[in-house]
């Protein structure tokens, strides 16, 4: 008894599909290698992928259709990577494509200066909200001494902290990048 093995005819690496049976007295389907089957089957009594070969990760058996064998080929489907610099996932056979990288891009100097920019313009938010209690106590008329202690502190770090802003807000001006601005600690 032999067993057809067939592959994909609409892929040009011809990469394997499935075994079956063969029917005695006939020719090997144009999409199939006919190989004898072994002695081992599946419980349902379909044959295991006879005569094929044991592909390991990255690796699919592959139709060799001039030398009536089976060849392995790369199989990297479903890898996710950057192929230069562009977030790309691999759908078909073969190899990773040219310009291929698991890791993501450096960020760009626009990048880096942006995540800057919005570090400082969240950690300003953060002394917003810090500022509330003290002034809410002073609108009251029951501040204390810790209360403006504490209003004169944040005013400080945040002096502070804009003075680092700006000129990080000229040159991104500068290099034309596009204004992100913060509100409420929501990026608008």
């Amino acid at each position: 008894m032999q067993v057809n093995n067939y592959f994909n005819l609409a892929d040009p690496l011809l990469p394997y599909m499935m075994s079956a049976p063969a029917d005695e007295g006939t020719f090997a389907p144009d999409n199939a290698l006919r190989t004898p089957l072994p002695f081992v089957f599946e419980g349902d009594g379909k044959p295991l992928q006879a005569n094929v070969p044991a592909a390991f990760k990255g690796q699919w058996p592959a139709a060799d259709i001039a030398n009536n064998a089976w060849i392995l080929i790369e199989d990297h489907r479903g890898e996710e990577g950057y192929v230069n610099g562009e977030r790309h996932k691999v759908e078909d056979f073969g190899p990773r494509p040219a310009g291929w990288s698991d890791a993501p891009p450096p960020p760009s100097e626009a990048e880096l200066l942006r995540q800057e920019i919005y570090s400082l313009e969240g950690q300003l938010v953060q002394l917003d909200l810090q500022s509330i209690r003290p002034l809410r106590a002073i609108a009251d008329g029951v501040n204390t001494q810790a209360d403006m202690d504490r209003l004169a502190s944040l005013e400080t770090r945040a002096e502070t902290m804009r003075a680092q802003l700006g000129p990080l807000l000229q040159q991104q001006a500068a290099l034309g990048v596009k204004r992100l601005a913060i509100f409420s600690g929501v990026a608008i």
